[in-house]
């Protein structure tokens, strides 16, 4: 009998494992720099596909620099657990685990947009109620600051029941490393506790979801939109107890609709906490933002366009000339000192005439082109030229 054959597995090989040790949902509003931080996080590691019976993408990645091999699952973006499209129903029903053949996911990482926070937190407050493992990358902190808002991060984690926020910039990678570090340890760890804005509602959803397998948010869901999924899954589960679902919707809201209700509440939370956990940023900062302001405006914003174009045109052509002329000089006394040194023949004439003035002639205008570009960056970085488009879309 033979015996098996060995593997050597070379010394700089990558060990990869099949399958993941933790799924986790990345979830937040749209336009919250998720699709950013998603990438950031995953690199080139991702695959995408579509949901079973729909055409919504499915992405999916690995996180980078991490031992475990941990799947970020990116959800489309939604402004709450009540869905309006095709797109916000399959993020509703890939958290509470609903959708065919896809697990419910280990945790959350929950992108909250740090300019934006009165949006936002209201997606967050739902979230925490599914009781999973999660944390809040907040991002846009630095657009927060050209705002004028300085974001109180602590005092934000203890408004929302002690859970983990790590402020991150997606587009320069800062914060990353700890975001990382945070969500590698997620499966480990406790859920925060719920934000508490409608007790009622909860004790409500507690008593129903009594003896079933259902989860209180799911029940509480389904009393809140009679007409989504979640209330379509309660009933079945429910089964002779499914009148009960009725009498405590009429309990909770009588004539009042319940989307509206619900929305009372949990701003009523949030503008509490944005007095709370933001403040005045830098003066400088704020004065930063005022001047963004004022440039959008039509005719300050066209008047500073033409002065911009003006300073950039006489920059490129006044700056430039001193060192233009220090190319001029130096190539024309180079020349003279090959024909000095050669004569006039045919290959001082090769060297001096072609090579050095052919070349001098294209170098010359390196001084206006490297002037021209650093506008252009700095134009762009800082987001005028998005503005100045806009601005002459009409013309």
């Amino acid at each position: 009998m033979s015996s098996p054959t060995e593997v050597r597995i070379p010394a700089n090989s990558i060990p990869v494992s099949r399958h993941s040790t933790a799924s986790i949902a990345v979830v937040g509003t749209p336009n919250s720099g998720k699709s950013t931080l998603f990438n950031r996080l995953t690199g080139l590691r991702q695959r995408i596909g579509n949901y079973p019976g729909v055409t919504v993408e499915r992405h999916v990645g690995i996180l980078k620099d991490t031992e475990a091999r941990i799947e970020l699952v990116d959800l489309p973006g939604t402004y709450g657990l009540t869905a309006h499209s095709m797109e916000e129903q399959v993020m509703v029903d890939a958290v509470f685990g609903h959708i065919e053949g896809n697990a419910p996911p280990d945790g959350l990482l929950i992108i909250l947009d740090a300019s934006n926070l009165y949006q936002g937190l209201y997606l967050v407050q739902q979230l925490l109620e599914l009781r999973l493992p999660a944390v809040i990358a907040l991002t846009m902190t630095d657009a927060a600051l050209a705002a004028g808002y300085d974001i109180d991060v602590e005092s934000l984690s203890q408004r929302l029941g002690g859970i983990r926020i790590c402020p991150v910039i997606a587009t320069t990678g800062k914060g990353i490393a700890d975001l990382r570090d945070a969500i590698a340890s997620l499966k480990d760890s406790e859920p925060a506790e719920p934000v508490s804005v409608w007790p009622e509602l909860a004790a409500a959803a507690a008593e129903l979801a009594e003896g079933t397998e259902l989860s209180e948010a799911v029940v509480a869901r389904a009393l809140i939109s009679e007409s989504s999924t979640a209330a379509a899954f309660v009933a079945e589960s429910l089964g002779s107890r499914n009148e009960a679902l009725g009498v405590a919707r009429a309990a909770l809201f009588a004539d009042d609709p319940p989307l509206a209700a619900e929305a009372r509440r949990r701003y009523a939370w949030v503008r509490e906490t944005l007095d709370l956990v933001r403040g005045s940023g830098a003066s400088h900062e704020a004065l930063l933002a005022r001047v963004a302001r004022f440039l959008n405006e039509p005719w300050p914003g066209t008047i500073g366009l033409f002065v911009v174009m003006l300073i950039v045109f006489q920059a490129v052509f006044a700056w430039a000339t001193p060192f233009m002329d220090m190319i001029d000089g130096a190539s024309a006394a180079l020349a003279g000192a090959v024909h000095a040194r050669f004569g006039d023949g045919a290959f001082a004439s090769l060297i001096a005439d072609g090579v050095i003035a052919g070349v001098g002639s294209v170098v010359i205008f390196l001084p206006q082109i490297l002037i021209l570009f650093t506008f252009i960056i700095f134009l762009e970085d800082s987001g005028y030229l998005a503005r100045a488009a806009y601005l002459m879309d009409r013309v």
